[in-house]
């Protein structure tokens, strides 16, 4: 029996029985009926949302910080430890050549300068080997050449004599042996004397021409060295940006560089930052690696400028999974890297940005509000409108945004559905 076919709108029914047993049956039954017309009334007047179509967009968020992409590390190209002795201040804006700081070079001068007088006795040792010494020793060989081959002529003459004395019997076979012992003896001596001289020529002083070269040379480059070194003592700035000092080991202490401090070689003690090409490192955990892909849409937020937003692309997704310092649960991280497509000068490097990144785009899908959804565990469902009654709709979703999902199956548009 219907008590009301409005609400509010009450059908009396009459019975013969207004009063006794059966009359307090029926106003029990009378009243269960009018409470769950309340409940109908009740559930009418809660808003309605019709289903349309549109776009959805999901972006997935991550904390990163912004790097210059180009970033160069500044550390002395000195051969032994050495004492700062001035700095640029940190942040300064530099050009490429600029001094950044100084060294002590007080040990490479005093060096430089027993070198260089090293370098010039060399050169003076090797003119004087050229110029006189060996000129000397070839006079030298020339002459006792000369002489040797004098007396050689003079003792071929004296054999020749004692031949035709002793063939006139003028001279006993003793002494033509003695005149040919002598000739021999000066054809030796004149021989020895002229290979002394080949030699000379071809070897001797070819080889100490080479080492006394050698000896200038070598003496050169350790003093070129050593100027190398004091030059090395200042450092410049190899390419244009800004400086920050860097945090290094010093003394047991994790710090920037400070005047006094001994700096090493090829330890890196200064930055160089190309504040017009700036990016963000983010790290991408493996539960949402799926939703970042190279090329993807992103939005960069400032946590210091909430109301800056910087357009931007993913760059790179790295491709093996790493872990990083200060999270626990052995969990593993990609890293990441998006590129900026517009420049701000209040941009530091160092700071910490919000990045939004477009994992999932679709058009013209069917879409439900999530003020709309109801969950049962995992499962959705919404309570649709139908025929002037409330249906209770398993749902199929699918992308979602922060306000509404993709309905794949259950809804259609035109569909009315309860919000809360």
């Amino acid at each position: 029996m219907a008590l009301f076919s409005r609400c509010g709108e009450k059908n009396v029914c009459e019975t013969g029985a207004g009063t006794g047993r059966h009359g307090s049956l029926w106003l029990g039954l009378a009243k269960i009926m009018f409470a769950l017309a309340l409940g109908g009334c009740a559930r009418g007047r809660q808003v309605e949302h019709q289903i349309r179509t549109g776009d959805i967009e999901a972006w997935v968020f991550f904390r990163g910080s912004l790097e210059s992409r180009d970033v160069r590390d500044v550390f002395p190209a000195l051969d032994a430890p050495a004492v700062l002795i001035e700095i640029c201040p940190d942040g300064a804006a530099v050009r490429e050549g600029d001094i950044l700081a100084r060294f002590d070079a007080s040990q490479w001068e005093r060096e430089a300068m027993r070198l260089e007088r090293d370098y010039r006795l060399a050169v003076a040792e090797y003119n004087a080997l050229v110029s006189a010494k060996l000129p000397l020793e070839l006079q030298e060989i020339s002459n006792r050449i000369a002489e040797v081959s004098g007396r050689l002529v003079q003792e071929e003459r004296a054999l020749e004599d004692i031949r035709q004395l002793a063939a006139e019997n003028m001279a006993s076979s003793n002494e033509v042996e003695q005149a040919e012992a002598r000739c021999r003896a000066a054809r030796q001596e004149d021989a020895a004397v002229r290979n002394q001289e080949r030699l000379t020529r071809l070897y001797l002083h070819p080889s100490a021409i080479e080492r006394a070269a050698a000896a200038v040379t070598s003496a050169e480059q350790e003093l070129n060295l050593a100027r190398r070194q004091i030059s090395n003592a200042v450092v410049r700035a190899p390419v244009a940006g800004t400086m920050t000092w860097k945090l290094i080991s010093i003394g047991g202490e994790f710090r920037a560089a400070r005047i006094g401090d001994t700096i090493f070689r090829n330890q890196p003690f200064l930055t160089i930052s190309d504040m017009s090409n700036l990016v963000v490192r983010c790290e991408v955990a493996e539960s949402e690696i799926t939703g970042v892909a190279p090329g993807a849409e992103a939005v960069i937020t400032p946590l210091a400028m909430p109301r800056l937003e910087i357009r931007g692309r993913v760059e790179t997704v790295g491709a093996t999974a790493r872990r990083v310092p200060g999270w626990a649960g052995g969990q593993k991280f990609f890293p990441m890297t998006v590129g900026m497509e517009e420049r701000n000068a209040a941009l530091r490097p160092g700071m910490s940005v919000q990045v939004r990144v477009l994992s999932e785009r679709k058009r013209n899908v069917t879409l439900i509000p999530r003020v709309a959804v109801w969950w049962e565990g995992d499962t959705p469902y919404c309570y649709a409108k139908r025929n002037r009654r409330v249906e209770k709709v398993r749902l199929n979703l699918g992308a979602a945004d922060d306000r509404n999902y993709e309905v794949g199956a259950g809804l259609a548009p035109g569909d009315r559905v309860l919000v809360r």
